[in-house]
């Protein structure tokens, strides 16, 4: 297992440095070279700075795990979906991975279905977030174009994506109770063990 761990991890190296070869190496260090030491201090400073308030708003959320863990999981979680291919989807899933990956005995041990969870609440308040942002600059461009053509379509698909969000919410807050009435009606066709994993699963849901 160490072995195969140690493989992937030298073929994650070799395709970094391949896609930075295609690219263009040397565009990426002009980029980075023409912000200087202190640019580049300051835009990590202030990644940061957001990183740990998301970090906050997150413990609030799920204050049974340790602050200084959700702000390292996120940092996890953006960072691979920044990198890794399938975009938002390997974030997540390495987010999640990293949220239960607690070593420490003195915390409670993080099991996945709490871990999903926990991403999955964060995810929420992020979007939530999100369509007030872009309610205030539909706002502001109404302000300033009151005949723009953008703002009725972009108000339109924020109000969808508004109800879609409340749709998933209140399946969150649901979820557990259909799943519950699911196996009991289910009770009397699957087996005992089943049946107390449907349940165990809505539970933590």
């Amino acid at each position: 297992m160490k072995s195969l761990t140690i493989l992937l991890a030298v073929l994650g190296l070799a395709l970094i440095t391949f896609c930075m070869a295609w690219l263009g190496v040397g565009s990426v260090l002009k980029a980075v070279l023409s912000i200087g030491a202190v640019g580049f201090v300051a835009i990590v400073a202030a990644q940061l700075a957001v990183d740990a308030t998301l970090g906050v708003a997150w413990h609030v959320a799920c204050p049974r795990i340790a602050l200084p863990h959700l702000i390292v999981a996120r940092m996890v979680r953006d960072a691979a979906a920044t990198c890794l291919p399938f975009s938002q989807l390997g974030g997540i899933l390495i987010g999640i991975r990293a949220t239960g990956a607690d070593a420490s005995p003195r915390r409670h041990a993080i099991e996945w279905p709490e871990a999903a969870s926990a991403n999955i609440v964060d995810l929420t308040t992020e979007v939530l977030g999100q369509i007030v942002f872009v309610l205030l600059a539909v706002a502001c461009l109404v302000m300033h174009q009151q005949h723009s053509p953008f703002a009725r379509p972009v108000l339109i698909g924020t109000l969808l994506l508004g109800a879609g969000i409340g749709g998933f919410i209140w399946t969150q807050r649901q979820g557990g109770t259909l799943l519950k009435r699911l196996a009991r009606g289910l009770s009397r066709n699957i087996t005992a063990q089943w049946r107390s994993a449907m349940l165990a699963g809505a539970d933590t849901l």
